[in-house]
């Protein structure tokens, strides 16, 4: 009766639960279970409030550059700053490090381009240090791992609206989860969390 299949449905939860507290459990939901309930809710249109700008390799034939986008002039990013302020973007962030200098003019057209929007959030990243210590009296050498984060050079970081990491979990296959909030770099707000808030600045204290 209703008796048995109320004590069914406890002990499938309980089990399922049991197996997503173990690793193997939680791969496999991840893998399946994930993929399953995102099949079940069907396609959704993306936000139309939110477009994001993928550069890969057809790029580089429209926008006659070659190598890879951290290679790409400084000049052009400054371009793309400026046209989407020009646009009406209410936020703009770039999920790229840009902690090496290039021209100084170039460095500064998009420097300035950056401090005109006043809405621009950079990537800064967690660099991971090891450093080995001394050895003990047996065979074990202990090691120290520690993480810093880097900025982008002087000129964007001052210039930018807000600087803020992007850490992925480094998983073989793909990457079903980030970290709202870095533990690695004090808790900080992760570049989506910031590029968020700027966009909802007008509403912050209600929100």
């Amino acid at each position: 009766g209703a008796a048995k299949i109320l004590v069914m449905a406890l002990l499938t939860g309980v089990l399922g639960l049991g197996a997503a507290l173990t690793p193997a459990g939680l791969r496999l939901e991840e893998h399946f279970g994930l993929d399953w309930l995102f099949r079940l809710r069907g396609v959704r249109a993306a936000p139309e409030e939110v477009v994001v700008m993928n550069m890969e390799d057809a790029s580089t034939d429209d926008l006659s550059v070659r190598g890879s986008p951290q290679k790409w002039p400084r000049s052009l990013f400054a371009g793309i700053t400026r046209n989407l302020h020009r646009q009406g973007a209410a936020v703009v962030a770039f999920d790229m490090v840009f902690d090496e200098p290039r021209s100084a003019a170039e460095d500064t057209l998009f420097a300035q381009a950056v401090r005109d929007s006043r809405n621009v959030v950079l990537c800064r990243y967690l660099k991971k240090k090891t450093i080995q210590l001394a050895r003990d009296s047996g065979t074990h050498s202990p090691e120290l791992t520690m993480e810093g984060l880097v900025d982008p050079i002087a000129p964007l970081a001052e210039s930018a609206a807000a600087l803020a990491p992007f850490v992925l979990p480094k998983v073989p296959a793909r990457v079903s989860r980030c970290w709202t909030f870095s533990a690695g770099a004090g808790e900080s707000s992760s570049l989506p969390v910031v590029a968020f808030q700027i966009f909802a600045l007008d509403v912050h204290e209600d929100f």
